[in-house]
């Protein structure tokens, strides 16, 4: 799962421009499923079904593909472009000084703040130097409308922790992978690697439709609270995946999670409890969808959500893998 963790982290799939990454998962789940496809809206889906004995159920594995950026706005006479949030949530007040890739050309930037600003820093005072001298260098690195990621080095830390800027949530594409690599499932399992979470759960919409689940489980991360300044925050890094009891998209039934937590048990994993007002997933998208799907998520823990350096142990991600391994082997 390292390998794919750090191959996923250096793909740029900024909301809408996921090809690069959802490259690399087709190729890599097509020996574990018996259908791979991509739909109109950019989703991979892969569809395993059971060798024998086929319980005529299906379950879902979710994950979103893209990541948060920005866009370009303008290029200006000066070789400097103006940009625009690509994704939810994003403070404007954390940009400065952050790296950036653009994913058409591949040219690295910085984000600059405009000399002078008083009070809060809002995008209108953001701008990307990406090195040019005038308008037309810094179009050669970015057109209006192109997309660009935060960037820096995937890495691993002391304890199995890995640090990227964008383990959210290829960290949960990877954990979907294993399961799919590692699960002798009696049911249909259908993973889907969504895109343009990010926006507003656009692909997690459009590919919920095209499915009735016994069951749909999304995996995502979510903010840890064992950094200094933030223990108000119940979760910590290493202390296991988070059982989603609700978010901003979705109120789990107590049916899915109770059923979540008994596998967790099952497998001898140690679980938290993710209660949210605020983050977003694409499990409402699979509860909502249809007639409604009994849906639900795990959630990997993580340091310094959204932008920059994230952080988060590849030991709760292996407690995802052995709790949705479980929950697939049991009846539905």
């Amino acid at each position: 799962m390292k390998e794919w963790i750090r191959q996923l982290c250096a793909a740029p799939g900024p909301s809408g421009e996921e090809r690069r990454v959802a490259e690399l998962i087709a190729e890599w789940v097509r020996p574990y499923a018996s259908e791979v496809r991509r739909d109109a809206l950019g989703n991979v889906i892969a569809i395993r079904r059971p060798r024998a004995g086929d319980s005529g159920k299906a379950v879902v594995l979710s994950a979103h593909m893209d990541e948060p950026g920005v866009v370009a706005l303008t290029q200006d006479g000066a070789g400097f472009i103006r940009i625009a949030p690509r994704g939810r949530d994003m403070d404007a007040r954390t940009l400065a000084g952050r790296f950036v890739r653009f994913a058409r050309s591949g040219r690295l930037g910085v984000i600059g703040v405009d000399a002078g600003v008083q009070g809060d820093v809002e995008f209108r005072h953001l701008y990307v130097d990406v090195g040019a001298t005038d308008e037309r260098g810094a179009q050669e690195a970015a057109q209006t409308g192109d997309a660009a990621t935060f960037a820096g080095p995937v890495e691993e830390l002391a304890d199995g922790l890995f640090c990227a800027p964008n383990l959210d949530d290829r960290l949960g594409c990877a954990v979907v992978l294993e399961t799919l690599r590692l699960s002798d499932s009696p049911h249909t399992v259908v993973a889907v690697f969504a895109a343009q979470s990010e926006v507003g759960s656009r692909g997690a919409l459009a590919a919920a439709s095209g499915f009735a689940p016994a069951l749909a489980m999304v995996l995502d991360l979510t903010a840890a609270g064992d950094a200094p300044g933030a223990s108000h925050l119940p979760l910590s890094v290493g202390g296991g995946p988070a059982v989603k009891a609700q978010d901003a998209t979705i109120v789990v039934l107590q049916s899915v999670r109770d059923r979540v937590v008994a596998a967790a048990a099952a497998a001898g994993v140690a679980v938290q409890v993710e209660a949210s007002g605020k983050a977003h997933s694409d499990a409402g998208a699979f509860f909502q969808s249809g007639q409604g799907a009994p849906a639900g998520g795990i959630a990997i823990p993580c340091r310094y959500p959204g932008v920059g350096a994230q952080v988060a142990s590849l030991a709760d991600a292996q407690g995802a893998v052995d709790v949705l391994l479980e929950l697939l082997a049991q009846p539905l």
